[in-house]
């Protein structure tokens, strides 16, 4: 991270960009990237494709506790489109209990995020709105949607980002960590944090050798945002087959 951009905040330096990871993993931190955090090691790359219009990348990634135990196996694909006026990127991950049973536990630190710049911020004229017709953090947080959508105006233009939570994704439709503070995540996991109720939660448990599987989205694009904009590109995320 760079120190001391103008404007921007300094909270929580542990939001680097996008990133896929969960705050309670067999009660591991691998969401704050602290001193007591596991850490997340990347083995090698299975595939690379390049071509005219979409790119892909899949990798293999251990889970590892501070012990050095494997916790998790991850199979991350990226894939990136050519596609005019916007960007447009699908990451799938599936995680696999590698040598023993793996409890994700609830907590609203995760899982799949990313932190953009101080302009997508509700003090800098941010909106934030979901697929239930939902605007505003107040309205939008640790709540069940297909999609979420941050959009500003920076330096005279609309710029937006979506995440979009396909329906073959774990506990779709996904709940939203979505902050007016530009922190924005798709997490499953977080019910009790979501609903404050203790009768609530989210703790999943994957046996060993079994796997979860999630998949999202990224869509970025100039002008303003609209409902009906955003659900063409969810259409359009939903019929794609891979």
């Amino acid at each position: 991270m760079v120190d001391d951009v103008p404007g921007e905040s300094k909270d929580h330096p542990y939001h680097t960009g996008v990133w896929f990871t969960h705050g309670d993993v067999n009660e591991i931190d691998f969401w704050s990237e602290s001193s007591r955090s596991g850490s997340i090691k990347h083995r090698k790359f299975n595939r690379v494709e390049s071509g005219l219009k979409i790119g892909a990348l899949e990798s293999s990634n251990d889970w590892i506790s501070l012990s050095g135990d494997r916790i998790l196996t991850e199979i991350r694909e990226i894939r990136v489109y050519s596609r005019l006026r916007v960007r447009v990127m699908d990451l799938t991950f599936q995680l696999i209990a590698a040598d023993k049973a793996v409890t994700f536990g609830d907590t609203k630190e995760g899982i799949f995020g990313m932190r953009l710049a101080q302009s997508f911020t509700e003090k800098e004229g941010l909106v934030i709105q979901n697929s239930q017709g939902a605007k505003g953090e107040a309205r939008c947080w640790g709540k069940p949607a297909r999609w979420v959508d941050y959009s500003t105006k920076i330096d005279g233009d609309f710029l937006g980002v979506s995440i979009l939570d396909h329906p073959q994704s774990f506990r779709h439709p996904t709940h939203w960590h979505a902050r007016g503070h530009s922190l924005f995540a798709a997490n499953p996991f977080g019910l009790h944090d979501f609903y404050n109720d203790d009768r609530k939660d989210g703790k999943y448990i994957l046996s060993q050798g079994q796997s979860i599987r999630f998949r999202y989205r990224m869509y970025i694009y100039s002008g303003r945002a609209g409902q009906a904009r955003i659900e063409k590109e969810y259409d359009a995320f939903v019929g794609e087959s891979y």
